[in-house]
Formats: structure tokens, sequence, C-alpha cells
């Protein structure tokens, strides 16, 4: 099988820094309501809330902006599969290539509306260990939340959804060393 080359889609990647721009916007203006205005309301009357939720929203948009910045920037592809292993680009903590020897199989995870291919690792803690302790501590959080370190969302790849998980499939049983298939399970989460 050929090397497969997975770009980012730029058009995806504007509309997230435009959606991103408009929590900086919105989290501004609730930051900037008046106390009294708020305390006036007969729902969400506490500032200390309301604007701690202004603070949290343009503060989350800032660290978005940041990362589609970045991401824009980088002329590395998003996702790219060969026969040595996939490198995931497309999120923001990349963990570079993970041969296929070291993947016990995928799941597709469902958190609300968005749905992630969940790469299952054979030692994700080999993996995660070699990351800075920031990093370490959010790819922990993706573990407990999608089951895996590394969960791939075709959101930022041009590339739909069930077509990726095809090719990791085909790829999958071509390149990985086990002799038994893998079949890829559903799990979906409900996480608020």
């Amino acid at each position: 099988m050929q090397k497969v080359i997975i770009p980012l889609s730029k058009s995806k990647m504007i509309l997230l820094f435009t959606v991103s721009v408009l929590f900086i916007t919105i989290g501004y203006w609730v930051f900037g309501l008046d106390t009294a205005y708020i305390e006036s309301n007969r729902r969400f009357n506490n500032p200390f809330l309301v604007h701690g939720i202004g603070l949290m929203s343009a503060i989350l948009g800032v660290f978005c902006v940041i990362a589609i910045v970045r991401r824009l920037a980088d002329p590395a592809a998003g996702l790219i599969m060969d026969e040595f292993g996939i490198t995931d680009n497309s999120a923001a903590f990349s963990l570079g290539l993970i041969p296929w020897s070291d993947i016990s199989g995928f799941e597709i995870c469902q958190v609300q509306w968005q749905r992630f291919l969940c790469i299952l690792l054979k030692d994700p803690d080999a993996y995660i260990s070699k990351l800075g302790i920031v990093k370490q501590a959010l790819l922990k959080a993706n573990r407990r939340i999608v089951t895996s370190p590394v969960a791939i969302n075709s959101n930022s790849l041009s590339i739909s959804f069930d077509e990726l998980v095809t090719l990791i499939e085909q790829y999958f049983a071509a390149y990985n060393n086990s002799s038994k298939p893998t079949q890829l399970s559903n799990t979906t989460q409900s996480k608020d």
C-alpha cells in the first residue's frame, strides 16, 4: 500500500478559528457586564459566577486561537499512514509516529455529538511519559474520557470520519503484526 498523507483542512480550521474568536468576544462581553445588571436577573444573578464564566470562555478562546494559528502555520500533514505506522498531527498534542506494532486496536468513541477514532495502544503510559507535565495531564484526561490518549477527530482533516475509519482499518489489516483481525467497536459517552 502507498503512503497516505491527509492534509489539514484549511476551511475547517478557519471555521474553528472563527468560533474561537466568537468565544473570546462573548466571554469578554460577559466578563464586562455590570454587577448590578447581573444581580437584577432572575437566573444567573451571581456576579462572581457570571464573570468567571465570561473569563473562562475568553481564556479558552485565546488558547484555541493560538493552537489553530500554530496549526495553520505548520506545513506538516494532518495525518500520515504508511507501512511503519500512523503519524497524527491533527491534534494539539501529537505523539509522533505510532508504529503498527504498538497498536492493539481501535475504538470509535462519541462524546456528545463528536466522534473520535481512538487508537488503543499496547502501552499508553510509555507514550505519555515522554511528554512534558502539562501534555501528560491533558493526555491522561483524554484517556479517562475516551479510553485512549490518542483520539483522532476528522474535524481538522480534509477527510470525512467514515473515510478515515476505512483507511485506518485497511492499513491496520495490512501492516499489523498480529495474526487476528481487529473489529472496531463503538463506545458512546455523554460527558457534560
